[in-house]
């Protein structure tokens, strides 16, 4: 809805930037992503069946680690490099959503020291008013868990959008016909804030808990 307005307010609503946070899991490699889901009540019987016979016929850490013994110390490592919360590799980049030139290519850095880096894309403010937008995305990784962009701008420059990571709001900077419509728009949650605003936790003097 907010792409909507915003593609009204420029000159070219067909091309633009999208910056999206080099952060989210599974990106740039497979690491810090799963995925959750609805499941039956057939399927979960199912699971737990499997999870019961698997255990039963498992054998314990104690005999693994007996047996490896006997074997000599190569496999008792191997047991053990194998155990649950056991610190492995790193996955590589490009063993995520993106290719290996996207993920191992350049960033921009926008906030300094902050450990913000973005990889950038071409999208446009009707990329986003469409709403069948995260079946054509390249940063995304099913459409049940597309992740927005973080921040989108026209190639006229005419205004920025930013969501930044830690905060619960997303700023427009534009004109003032673009605040007001942005303002008065049904479904949008749009305040005018000042340049100095303190978005933080802390800055929230309506919705603080007592």
């Amino acid at each position: 809805m907010a792409s909507t307005v915003l593609a009204r307010h420029t000159t070219t609503p067909d091309a633009g930037i999208a910056a999206i946070w080099e952060g989210w899991g599974g990106l740039v490699s497979s690491a810090g992503i799963a995925h959750f889901g609805p499941e039956s009540s057939d399927d979960a019987s199912a699971r737990n069946a499997e999870e019961d016979a698997a255990h039963i016929a498992d054998p314990t850490l104690r005999e693994r680690l007996f047996t490896a013994a006997r074997q000599g110390i190569a496999g008792a490592r191997s047991v053990i490099d194998a155990l649950p919360g056991r610190a492995r590799p790193e996955p590589e980049p490009g063993s995520g959503v993106l290719t290996l030139e996207a993920a191992a290519g350049p960033r921009f850095d926008l906030h300094g020291g902050t450990g913000r880096h973005y990889v950038l894309f071409e999208a446009g403010a009707n990329t986003f008013a469409d709403a069948a937008w995260p079946g054509r995305a390249p940063w995304v990784d099913g459409v049940m868990w597309a992740q927005s962009r973080s921040i989108l701008w026209p190639d006229d420059h005419s205004w920025v959008l930013a969501t930044e990571i830690d905060f619960d709001s997303t700023l427009v900077a534009g004109t003032t016909a673009l605040i007001r419509e942005l303002v008065r728009t049904p479904g949008l949650e749009v305040l005018p804030v000042r340049t100095d605003a303190d978005l933080t936790g802390d800055g929230d003097v309506l919705n603080r808990p007592e």
